[in-house]
């Protein structure tokens, strides 16, 4: 697991990330990311959640628009990116630190409950799109008596971008990308789960 941190923030900047994938081809991609550690475990995420699904290795980092070296700590999906229980349970533990609105306290609640009960349902994620008609929503009464519904994928991108203004290491992001890229797959093993 990478304890490389994500750097104080910057502005956004064009990068180039060089890797390959595991049949060996190469990879060239620019991707717009404040830090070079950004744009790496962002397109780690990215494409371990993606429809195709599949695993990346990435060995430096440029800067797009003057080709100059800015990292060359190599990374890769195996080695680097949390178990999706571990990034959670690291989105939860950021996400519930400071005040938080009844609604925020709500869905940390139901993604404990699903850590400790559902763990299976981030197995295998990646990305796909909605049925028409399909609800996914589901609805979590909390610990006094209110009932909120929602679609967890989004609960769980709420979660991520509040856990992101203090968590520095990288799960954060992932978990950001996971509910973007791979939201209704976790929609639908939700909706399985609870039956």
């Amino acid at each position: 697991m990478s304890i490389q941190m994500i750097q104080t923030s910057q502005a956004n900047q064009n990068l180039t990330v060089v890797g390959f994938r595991p049949n060996g081809d190469s990879f060239k991609g620019t991707v717009c990311g404040a830090t070079p550690f950004e744009a790496k475990m962002g397109l780690l995420a990215d494409f371990r959640y993606s429809e195709d699904g599949g695993d990346l290795s990435i060995s430096c980092v440029l800067d797009t628009s003057t080709g100059r070296l800015l990292d060359q700590v190599g990374v890769s999906s195996d080695e680097d990116l949390f178990t999706e229980v571990e990034a959670v349970d690291t989105v939860l533990f950021h996400a519930s630190q400071g005040g938080s609105r009844e609604r925020i306290k709500a869905y940390l609640s139901f993604f404990e409950y699903v850590l400790t009960d559902l763990p299976e349902v981030f197995e295998g994620l990646v990305g796909g799109s909605r049925v028409a008609g399909e609800d996914l929503a589901v609805q979590y009464e909390d610990l006094k008596g209110r009932t909120y519904e929602f679609l967890p994928s989004e609960a769980l991108l709420v979660l991520a971008e509040k856990a992101l203004k203090s968590d520095r290491s990288g799960a954060s992001l992932q978990v950001k990308k996971m509910a973007e890229r791979a939201g209704v797959a976790l929609d639908r093993a939700i909706a399985v789960a609870l039956g």
